[in-house]
């Protein structure tokens, strides 16, 4: 009998132990994704803020435009790599919240970190270097707006993701029949606060061959997670372009990316595209497409 009563207090004693590590090793998991590092684009040193509304400059190994603080009142340093795409720091625009302008920041040289955030403000990404997060995330929040020049000024991998939170992604590409995103990553994630895209350059066409993540309609049907389309120039969609959940609503024929067109009531035959350009006016498109060819 002691010896069966010694054995269960031996057990208790370990399953104990077993909850005690796990719980250390929960916290100091939970700790280090709190921990990560951020670095805030400032331009005007340890004077808080960013450095006014259009606070631009270059984004490189030497130039001092970025700040640990989220206030930017401390000494700003140049950007520091990681080792590689998605090691070293998360670069988030921007310090302070004075930065409400369009500004342009020239990436120079190969620039490597976790993640990209724009918090308020237009920020065009320029230059011929680029920043490479392997596979992090890049979130644009409501009201902000991310443009590129082109679309290698952020690289990712596999597992990558860009979220539109709200925000505008913009390809400012001036290049005929360019990327809008890198296709390499696992696509485009809306939120429950939809978001927008924007290509507005003449007569040209911009491509993604991706895939749209998320459920929701259109701004016809007023879905939620709702993907707009605005600027004078075209969107194609081709390649994957296919969501992971199913979508409630009706579905936008690739005539609705390119013309401008009404969603095709489920059961009828999408219309053809009457013509090659788009109309200036803004165009819904839905956060599932079926427009999956060549257009």
């Amino acid at each position: 009998m002691r010896a069966r009563v010694s054995l269960c207090h031996a057990i208790a004693a370990i399953t104990r132990t077993v909850r005690t590590t796990l719980l250390l090793v929960a916290v100091v998991l939970v700790s280090a994704a709190s921990a990560q590092d951020y670095r805030y684009w400032d331009i005007d040193g340890p004077t808080p803020g960013a450095g006014g509304p259009t606070p631009s400059g270059t984004w490189s190994g030497i130039t001092t435009t970025w700040s640990t603080s989220a206030a930017g009142d401390v000494t700003t340093e140049a950007w520091v790599s990681g080792a590689t795409p998605g090691e070293g720091s998360h670069a988030f625009f921007s310090a302070g919240s004075d930065a409400t302008g369009e500004f342009t920041v020239t990436i120079d040289g190969t620039n490597y970190g976790s993640g990209l955030t724009v918090n308020q403000g237009t920020v065009i990404l320029s230059g011929s270097g680029f920043f490479g997060i392997g596979s992090g995330t890049v979130t644009i929040r409501p009201g902000a707006t991310l443009g590129l020049t082109n679309q290698l000024r952020v690289t990712q991998t596999v597992g990558g993701l860009a979220v539109i939170d709200g925000g505008t992604l913009m390809q400012t590409n001036p290049g005929n029949a360019g990327s809008l995103w890198n296709a390499n990553a696992d696509g485009i994630l809306l939120t429950s606060n939809g978001g927008t895209v924007n290509y507005s350059i003449g007569n040209n066409v911009t491509i993604y061959q991706g895939t749209f993540l998320g459920e929701g309609g259109t701004t016809f049907n007023g879905g939620a997670q709702t993907l707009t389309k605005t600027g004078t120039s075209e969107l194609r969609v081709q390649g994957p372009a296919r969501p992971t959940t199913r979508p409630r609503s009706s579905r936008c024929s690739e005539a609705c990316i390119g013309s401008g067109a009404a969603p095709t009531p489920p059961g009828s035959s999408p219309r053809k595209r009457a013509s090659g350009r788009s109309p200036t006016t803004s165009r819904p498109m839905p956060s599932r497409s079926t427009a999956e060819r060549s257009a």
